[in-house]
């Protein structure tokens, strides 16, 4: 069999980054821990109890789950057992009843996560993904002046992609190689 009988990849793929993970994400990156921090969450807080952050502690009353994208997901609803004497009864209750919150499973990573985020270091690592992520489209956006497709239709809109991508991946090939060749023409010297 010949190389051109089994590709190591679909030809119809479209290729804007690097093919494997491992080649653009280090393996201490925070995103490869996402499966180990869910897995050491300890929801028996979560379970019994809310201290929100105004007012009295809120008490569990119900639970239910839902679906969001095809997946399901837990909720517990939270109520507080005396509103009328809380000096922040005004602040914190939107309606005449008690207060009630609704706290789903991941509530408790995206508190995490939010506050990882407002963090220097949380910043630092956000500031990282311009680069990384957002260099492609915003050449293909400013430099290349494409912001709109010229041509209508799903497949003459993949077709024109897939040029796009067909080009940009070229000139960073190009690229790549010229730096390759002064490397080579350095260490020859």
């Amino acid at each position: 069999m010949s190389y051109w009988a089994t590709p190591p990849m679909d030809r119809n793929q479209v290729l804007l980054f690097s093919p494997t993970l491992d080649a653009t994400i280090g393996q201490d990156h925070p995103v490869r821990l996402f499966d180990e921090v869910l897995s050491n969450i300890d929801w028996s807080l979560w379970e019994t109890r809310y201290d929100g952050k105004r007012g009295q502690p809120l008490n569990y009353t119900r639970s239910g789950s839902e679906s969001r994208r095809g997946s399901p997901v837990r909720f517990r609803i939270y109520s507080c057992v005396d509103c009328e004497d809380c000096p922040l009864s005004s602040v914190c209750r939107r309606s005449e009843g008690p207060r009630t919150v609704r706290r789903d499973q991941h509530e408790a990573l995206r508190e995490s996560v939010s506050s990882r985020m407002r963090s220097e270091s949380g910043q630092e690592e956000y500031d990282k993904r311009k680069w990384i992520c957002e260099t492609p489209f915003g050449l293909l956006k400013g430099i290349w002046r494409l912001r709109q497709f010229l041509h209508r239709g799903p497949e003459k809109v993949k077709t024109e992609w897939s040029w796009t991508c067909t080009a940009y991946n070229l000139a960073k090939l190009v690229r790549e190689v010229a730096r390759l060749r002064v490397q080579f023409a350095a260490a020859t010297v």
